[in-house]
């Protein structure tokens, strides 16, 4: 048997496992963030988010249509992840063989310490934290891995055979980059590699021409990233509106004529460059037109939105759409090189490029958003401490020593003091930040070790790199074996004991230093471990707080490294291939075959979702018990997507209407809550034309100046939208908007709809109101507050509107004294209540108990199943907890004790044994308990918050000293924790044994930590 084909089978076995193992670990149904919207676009060929992936969606439709049912096509889709790693995995092998350049050499165990050495890089990054993250959901990023993989072994297989520049391979290569723009941008930066590893084979290697080579390679990039991308869509665009405005043709005619034009210049310079022997020129254009080729399957979003399907997400309908949607305008733009420090004065404001929106057959122009000018004395060159959202500007203070100045500032003839942070400290943000906790900490993770799987924001308690070698673990980030959430977090607590890093370290050393026919791939490698790294964090350049871990933009990084991981066990195996026993060959290759091992072993409990079934409960529980026909309003991705999958994919409760607040302030997305869909109507909102579209109100002040609440009719349809300039306030643009004067909006109530509607089998008992009143909060509402507005303004009672825990804190509107609490959602009802309770939504007990009860949960109460912070972060916001707390405490108010204790058992196995779920917010819970005799049950729950406060108090004590002083403070609430959890049980249970314990506990701690 030929070398050539034992790599492909090693390459097809390294396939085969690793497919295997990512079965094994796959999620069988829909997980938490983007996953859920993908299951939906890809099941029916819809439209998500920008800039979209309609290659991913149109690969995961073929996999899905494979399925018998809507479960089997669930998992084909997550599938499609598994099968392209562990295709990347496969590639990985045959590329670290090129690089080694097996086919040269004839002695027998060098070619086996290759295929050893290629064998253990590819199993590493197989197995590796962020890889594997991937490779069991429905994402975009293990099929972006596999073209990254794909167009790097394709130029080196080009380099193998031989051939001129013009070949297939180079062809394919630029294809390939067509096609990948339809799954995500990363692969763009292998193009510099490429290029290098084309640089090197036909020209000599100095540092002239290798700047060249780097500048080509950027410049490629760029063309492609800012050229092709939105390039085709502005020139189709153009000539849409000359067709459409001036030649009076119908619309998506400039379409039509771009292909055409493209068409023809295709085959005009094809026969031109072929005819007089121009073979770079026919080589440049045919991979341009290749470019394309792959890059039309955008067209499919086109022609899906002209559909209207229910997921259309920015609507991009023609090409002026498309532009906004490849754009990602969405969600704003970023200082990359020159912009503002976050203490920027605005000192006015600039329009923004027109937006052209097609009605009644033209495209008619409109004023663009604005923008903020700020003080060009706060502007920077490479501004990394940019955004002065929420608390980004604490944060960035954290993370530097402000070396910075005041400088004076005159507004309206004011003069004040502003803070201008210096160029130290934006490039210690840059390092700190940005490169060490975003990038390196990450890639630490992947080949050292990993803390816990908790989001980390720089301190020592989550999210940190670990070895596993105790001495240096304990002076970094203390003795994890005190953790409190230590029997949870120990499943992704992984170590690798530096093994990995250092096999890779040798790698890339000798690989650097030496003359051997692999030196020559060093500087691809370099660039595209660079490009895919550290030019992302220049790029993306984030902001603090990330909603979520992003180690997954780097994994093209990881990649290139485990390439390195392959050569420097490749070299190690080398010395053994000189002894003359080829048993000192294989005896090594097993020992550093442990290490890929070691790392598939760490990661496994934490990887496995085979068993995870959290966002399709909660998702199901929330519509299942749902009344006919209601609203849902819901607020970020974790509480919608898994709802959008169950409607898309599974055709659950397609008769409610999931509205998500956060895409409410968008003109498409309330022109789509005005259309039927599947058994949902409309939602009830009535604009004048105008009112809510191209970007008008996205924001209404509230200006105090009726001290009564204003009416809700007169305020929609009479107030908002008029013409009348006492309706409009100036705004620091010079701009006069529409503007609320009163901090009140009066909702009165017809009892004869609310006796029609959904409630009319509630009314027993209950006191109707008169008028509901609805503080609004802040200075100013958006655009989405304003539609909910609109929606109560021609709301009859017919449609229950249910709010999720999220929507409700995330709306300007404040309606908390106004809902009632169903247990995972909240209703919107016009009764008077009478408990003086401070809680959010008022309840009835049967009613919750009865919820409580038709709750299905897969995952809850399974002691083996691996809890995630993204799992406990979302349950807890879904309030499962309090609608088990709230019932159990009127259940013993109404003296239900047989109640009482079926529920108890409930909520021990769903709250009480759930990893992270307890804390010292359940204190007055515990004492209700109590004092309402429930002793076994109240000391069961005091007793588990007592020890969950001792044990952080005790790891904060073991944390080095040049740590521990800075959670005092954390130290001082929980020790605040114990003495309340000793003075209840004193009080309702005087002399207990339970509170001899903890008060002797607690005087030792005293007394330790005095």
């Amino acid at each position: 048997m030929t070398n050539k084909c034992k790599n492909t089978q090693i390459g097809w076995a390294l396939f085969t496992f690793s497919l295997i193992v990512y079965l094994l670990t796959l999620s069988p149904t829909v997980s938490f963030w983007d996953c859920g919207e993908f299951l939906a676009s890809a099941n029916k060929l819809e439209v998500g988010h920008p800039p979209g992936a309609p290659l991913y969606l149109i690969i995961s439709r073929v996999f899905a249509s494979l399925g018998t049912n809507a479960h089997n096509s669930t998992i084909l889709i997550n599938a499609v992840s598994a099968v392209s790693s562990a295709a990347t995995v496969m590639f990985l092998y045959w590329t670290i063989v090129l690089i080694l350049d097996s086919g040269c050499l004839e002695n027998k165990k060098t070619y086996r310490a290759k295929q050893i050495g290629a064998t253990i890089g590819a199993l590493t990054f197989a197995f590796t934290d962020t890889f594997w993250f991937s490779a069991v959901e429905a994402e975009v990023y293990a099929l972006s891995s596999l073209f990254t993989s794909l167009v790097f072994w394709s130029i080196l297989k080009w380099r193998e055979s031989g051939d001129t520049i013009y070949s297939r391979w180079i062809l394919l290569i630029f294809y390939f980059i067509g096609l990948s723009i339809g799954v995500h941008l990363l692969n763009l930066l292998a193009i510099p590699a490429i290029v290098f590893v084309v640089y090197q084979h036909h020209y000599e290697v100095r540092f002239k021409n290798s700047i060249i080579a780097l500048l080509i390679s950027a410049a490629f990039v760029l063309f492609v990233n800012y050229g092709i991308i939105p390039g085709i869509p502005l020139i189709t665009s153009k000539l849409e509106f000359f067709a459409v405005n001036t030649l009076s043709l119908p619309k998506h005619t400039g379409i039509f004529i771009f292909i055409s034009l493209f068409l023809l210049s295709f085959i005009f310079f094809n026969r031109y460059s072929l005819s007089r022997d121009k073979v770079k020129l026919n080589l440049w254009f045919n991979s341009f037109a290749l470019i394309v080729l792959g890059y039309s399957c955008y067209t499919t979003i086109v022609v899906r939105t002209a559909a209207n399907p229910p997921l259309n997400e920015n609507a991009p309908s023609d090409m002026f759409r498309l532009q906004e949607y490849l754009n990602r305008e969405q969600y704003g733009s970023r200082p990359l090189f020159y912009g503002n420090y976050y203490t920027a004065p605005v000192i006015g404001h600039k329009e923004g490029s027109p937006k052209y929106f097609y009605e009644s057959g033209k495209y008619v122009k409109y004023t663009g958003s604005y923008t903020p000018k700020y003080d060009q004395r706060f502007n920077t060159f490479f501004p990394r401490m940019y955004s002065s959202r929420g608390q980004h500007p604490k944060v960035y203070e954290s993370w530097t020593d402000q070396n910075g100045k005041w400088l004076n500032i005159t507004e309206s003839g004011l003069t004040r003091k502003v803070y201008r942070p210096s160029q130290i400290d934006n490039f210690t943000f840059f390092s700190t930040y940005q490169l060490g906790h975003m990038y390196f900490r990450y890639f630490m993770w992947n080949f050292v070790g990993r803390q816990n799987e908790v989001q980390g924001y720089g301190d020592a308690l989550y999210g940190n790199w670990i070895s596993g070698i105790p001495a240096l673990d304990k002076l970094m980030v203390g003795e994890q074996s005190l953790r409190p959430d230590n029997k949870n977090t120990s499943k992704s607590h992984n170590t690798y004991l530096f093994l990995p890093l250092i096999l890779g370290l040798i790698g890339l050393y000798i690989q650097a230093t030496t003359k051997s026919k692999e030196a020559k791939d060093f500087n691809p490698l370099v660039l595209l471990f660079i490009a895919t790294g550290i030019a992302i964090v220049v790029y993306l350049n984030q902001t603090p707080l990330q909603a979520r871990e992003r180690d997954y933009a780097y994994v093209g990084s990881f990649y290139t490294f485990s390439i390195w991981i392959g050569l420097g066990a490749f070299y190690l195996l080398e010395i053994a291939t000189k002894t003359k026993s080829v048993l000192y060959l294989y005896i090594t290759g097993l020992l550093l075959l442990l290490i890929p091992a070691r790392v598939l072993q760490q990661n496994w409990n934490d990887h496995d979702r085979s068993r995870r079934f959290l966002a399709k409960n909660i998702a199901k529980n929330t519509l299942a018990l749902l009344s006919k026909d209601a609203i849902l309003f819901t607020y970020g991705d974790n509480d919608t997507f898994p709802l959008w999958y169950l409607q898309e994919v599974q055709d659950t409760r397609t008769d409610i209407r999931v509205c998500n607040t956060s895409l409410l302030s968008t003109n498409w997305y309330i022109e789509q809550m005005q259309r039927k869909v599947y058994d949902s109507s409309p939602l009830p909102i009535i604009f004048m034309k105008g009112k809510g579209a191209k970007d008008i109100r996205d924001y209404i002040p509230v200006i105090s100046r009726l001290e009564k609440p204003f009416l809700i009719d007169p305020l929609m349809h009479q107030w908002i939208g008029s013409k009348d300039i006492r309706t409009k306030v100036k705004m620091q643009s010079g701009k006069r908007i529409d503007y609320i004067p009163s901090k009140t909006v009066a909702l009165p109530i017809n009892k004869n709809d609310i006796l029609k509607g959904f409630l009319k089998d509630y009314v027993k008992g209950q006191e109707i109101k008169d008028t509901l009143f609805i503080p609004l909060k802040g200075n100013g509402i958006m655009k989405s507050d304003l539609m909910i507005l609109n929606m109560l303004s021609n709301y009859h009672w017919e449609r229950p509107l249910v709010f999720d825990p999220s929507a409700l804190e995330g709306i300007q509107l404040d309606l908390k004294k106004l809902v009632r609490f169903d247990g995972l959602t909240y209703t919107l009802v016009p009764f008077k209540f009478d408990s003086t309770e401070k809680l959010v939504g008022q309840y009835n007990e049967k009613n919750l108990l009865g919820n409580l009860s038709k709750y299905q949960w897969e995952q809850l109460g399974e002691k083996d199943v691996f809890w995630d912070d993204t799992s406990i972060r979302t349950l807890k916001s879904a309030k499962v907890k309090q609608a088990y707390a709230n019932t159990l405490v009127k259940l013993m108010e109404n003296k239900s004790s047989a109640s009482v204790k079926t529920l108890w058992l409930d909520y021990r196995k769903y709250i009480l044994d759930t990893p992270g779920m307890i804390g010292d917010e359940d204190t007055p819970f515990a004492a209700k308990l109590l004092d309402k005799g429930y002793t076994e049950e109240g000391e069961e729950l005091i007793n588990k918050i007592f020890n969950h406060s001792y044990q952080w108090i005790q790891y904060y004590i073991s944390l080095p000293d040049y740590l521990s002083n800075s959670y005092q403070d954390r130290v001082q609430k929980n020790v605040s924790t114990l003495s309340n959890c000793v003075q209840i049980v004193r009080q309702q249970n005087n002399h207990s044994k339970l509170e001899k314990e903890l008060n002797m506990k607690l005087d030792l701690l005293i007394q330790e930590l005095e």
